[in-house]
């Protein structure tokens, strides 16, 4: 008789709380309601789980702390998908160690989530836009692989009746929309003859649709406040990883600041234009790097970079760079337990579905700190 676990699901930022897994044994055979990526990304994380159960973090432990005493100069990496306890411990480790403290992303989209939020653009739950919106704008290759059980959360035929506005050329689009130019392409004429038919809509976009042209953001802000003169028009982003909202709302909290920052004897120097992943790593003279969790976005430049500097890997699968030492680390959701920030702002609470060896990140933190005993 197969095994039933209920669980919130970690791997998308929707953080569905219905999801059922259903094991024969120590196999997951099926998720339910179907999701393609819960049942492909819970699989992935299963069996990098069961291939570590063998291994022991002792010597990387030892090697992390001697690395840490020697280094003058370190850098802390936070990923996207870090539960809340796991940044919260971050901080608090880079504040002791006078590191810098750097998101892998740059977030571009998740600063412009913030700036949304504060101009009230985005006030409402999933739930809350499922009543009231009338129509979609989609600013995104194709909401299906961001968020496969969008349609369960906005309805089925909302999403079906979604226009996408094209990436390409975007900046001069929103332009011309704006200035409600009589004569536009057809592509243009149809969103903008679907936002007049409507009261409520919803503007969906994600980070590779604004990364081409840093203006774009700024542009997409202005049209969402010129829109919501005479209408209610809401902007939501998609973070390309769990808990990126997670991460930033963290960081605010705790620091004051949504991103990359220095802490220094003297306080903390926060340059998001300058104390970017990318420059640091090729100015800044780092000899000494943290990845917290799982590198989803970096470029193979930024690969290369980081493999000339020793690395440590503090997450659930093992890392790429040649002078990186891994310390095997639990994932909220799998083999231990934690929380994140869902994408309409509720917080969620993961419960471990298997045991393991492996430790939460908060907690090999803490040991190279010389805190806790792991």
């Amino acid at each position: 008789m197969p095994e039933l676990k209920a669980v919130s699901c970690p791997f998308c930022s929707l953080h569905c709380a219905d999801l059922h897994l259903h094991f024969d044994g120590d196999r997951l055979v099926q998720v339910s309601p179907a999701c393609s990526m819960a049942q492909k990304m819970y699989s992935v994380a299963l069996d990098a789980l069961a291939a570590s159960k063998n291994l022991s973090s002792d010597r990387e432990i030892s090697q992390a702390v001697a690395w840490t005493r020697e280094s003058s100069h370190k850098m802390v990496i936070l990923c996207g998908d870090l539960h809340q306890e796991a940044v919260e411990c971050a901080v608090q480790f880079a504040r002791r160690q006078k590191a810098t403290l750097v998101c892998e992303e740059d977030f571009t989209g998740s600063s412009l989530s913030l700036a949304m939020k504060q101009a009230g653009l985005i006030s409402a739950t999933l739930g809350e836009l499922k009543k009231a919106v009338q129509q979609i704008i989609c600013c995104t290759k194709d909401v299906h692989n961001s968020l496969p059980r969008i349609a369960d959360f906005l309805g089925q035929q909302l999403i079906n009746q979604a226009v996408y506005l094209s990436s390409e050329h975007a900046l001069d689009a929103i332009r011309r929309m704006r200035l409600k130019q009589e004569t536009l392409p057809d592509e243009l004429l149809e969103i903008q003859n679907k936002i007049q038919a409507v009261e409520c809509g919803l503007l969906l976009f994600d980070r590779d649709w604004l990364e081409g042209d840093h203006q774009i953001a700024a542009e997409l802000l202005l049209w969402l406040g010129e829109l919501n003169i005479e209408k209610r028009w809401y902007g939501l982003a998609i973070p390309p990883a769990a808990n990126s909202f997670g991460v930033v709302e963290s960081l605010l909290s705790l620091t004051g600041y949504p991103g990359n920052m220095r802490f220094q004897s003297d306080g903390v120097k926060y340059e998001p234009r300058t104390c970017t992943l990318s420059w640091l790593l090729q100015n800044a003279h780092i000899d000494l790097c943290y990845f917290l969790g799982t590198p989803h976005f970096l470029t193979e430049k930024m690969l290369d970079l980081s493999g000339e500097i020793p690395t440590l890997v503090l997450g659930p699968n093992p890392p790429e760079g040649k002078n990186a030492v891994w310390l095997p680390a639990a994932l909220a959701g799998i083999d231990c337990a934690g929380s994140s920030l869902r994408l309409d702002g509720l917080p969620v609470v993961f419960q471990p579905v298997s045991t393991s060896h492996r430790h939460p990140i908060e907690d090999v933190l803490r040991k190279i700190n010389g805190e806790v005993t792991v």
